[in-house]
Parts: structure tokens; sequence; C-alpha cells
């Protein structure tokens, strides 16, 4: 064989095998969708209009963060006037945690108590229902059509789980406990990277504050994690 010849097929296997430059726009880090105050406050007070019996959970999912799945895995004797145990049977990252009792869920936990299950019957029709009269963008069998307004906004992924972990960080909520709290498993870097500047303080203030019917939640803005175990019963 020539020099030639293998010159070129040398070319050839470089050319098959030479790896495509890395394409960086599908990995740019894209902002998380939250919940504004005003948004917030509408989608409790829906439920409490709507299906007061979703507003356990809905209060849970807002004021603690849980996950989707560990919200539906939640039992009523994992909640109590200290806060909420997940066992290590219902988390994604398989490790037990403990939150303790934020003020206003312990106040929401007064006005609606959890019954028999913390999710009621027929829930994952029910939320869906709250969450389109509230005004968003959702799929819902309830409604005639089942699809919502065009004009109306999707529903953030992991809204509510944003929305906390965003008001958290707002009102100087120490990140090693938010991380434990929230079971974040990329640790406290990646939860900053995610969350910090998300929310201004004033506007986490307000989803803190929100109350049930119609109440304002008293907090010490310097200290999110005002407990109010007198108010849950």
């Amino acid at each position: 064989m020539s020099a030639l010849v293998l010159a070129r097929c040398f070319f050839d296997i470089g050319a098959v095998f030479t790896p495509a430059p890395a394409d960086h726009s599908q990995t740019r880090k894209q902002e998380i969708g939250i919940l504004t105050s005003s948004q917030c406050k509408k989608l409790l007070s829906t439920a409490e209009n709507l299906y007061p019996e979703c507003v356990p959970a809905f209060a849970v999912a807002l004021f603690t963060g849980l996950r989707k799945s560990e919200l539906e895995r939640l039992e009523p004797k994992n909640i109590t006037p200290d806060g909420i145990t997940l066992p290590i049977d219902s988390t994604k990252t398989g490790r037990r945690r403990f939150i303790e009792m934020p003020a206003p869920l312990a106040a929401w936990l007064k006005a609606y108590p959890v019954g028999k299950t913390v999710l009621p019957s027929n829930w994952f029709r029910k939320e869906k229902a709250v969450r389109r009269n509230a005004g968003w963008r959702v799929w819902c069998d309830l409604f005639d059509p089942p699809q919502g307004d065009s004009d109306d906004p999707d529903w953030p992924d992991n809204g509510l789980r944003h929305t906390h972990a965003s008001v958290m960080l707002a009102l100087g909520k120490p990140l090693e406990k938010l991380t434990f709290e929230f079971g974040h498993s990329g640790g406290a870097a990646v939860l900053k990277s995610h969350y910090f500047g998300a929310m201004s303080k004033a506007e986490a203030i307000k989803i803190w504050s929100i109350g049930p019917k119609e109440t304002v939640i008293p907090i010490i803005a310097e200290v999110p994690s005002t407990f109010g175990k007198q108010a849950y019963f």
C-alpha cells in the first residue's frame, strides 16, 4: 500500500471518529418556575371555596416543599404539632427527614384539619380543578372542554416546591437546614444556585404571611421558621 493511500485511510478514520463540538445550548441552566404571592393566595383560596378537603395537601406542599411522591405517601400520623416526619421509605433519597412545623402551616391545619388521609378521595382530579379555577392552563376532565384556556399560563413544573425553596432562601433560612428539610441530594451549593435571588424578601414575606380565610400570619421577617405549636389544635 502506497504512502498516499495510507494517508488517505488515516484521514478518513479521523474524519469518522473526530468528536463533534459540544453543544452547550441544551445544558444551559434555565429559570425555575415559581408562583407569586398573589398566585399562592389565589390557589389556596380557590381550594377553600371549591374543595376544602384539598386545602391541607396544598398547604403542606407550599409551606414545606414536599415532593409530589412524598406528599402522596404522607400519612396523618406523620404530622404533629412539632412538625412533619418523613420515614425512609417515603423519601426520594432514602433518608429520614424531619421538617419543623411552620407557623403558616400550623394555622392552615388548625382551620382545615387533616382527615383520615392527607390526600382526599379523587385528589388527582380535584387538585387539577383547583389549579384550573385559580387561573392556570391545566387539563382537567372535570371541565368541558377539558383543556385550559390558551391565554392562561402553564403550571410550572414542581411549582409549589420551587416556590417554597425560593421563599426560604429569600427569608434567610440557613442553607444547611434547608438542604436537610428539602431533601435535596445535590447539596447546599446546588440548592443555592437554583433558588438564590429567585424571589425578593418582600414577596417571600407576603407568601409566608398567607393565612386561611383571608387572615394574615404575623411573622418575624428574619426568622422564616417561626413555629406556632399552639395554633395547630
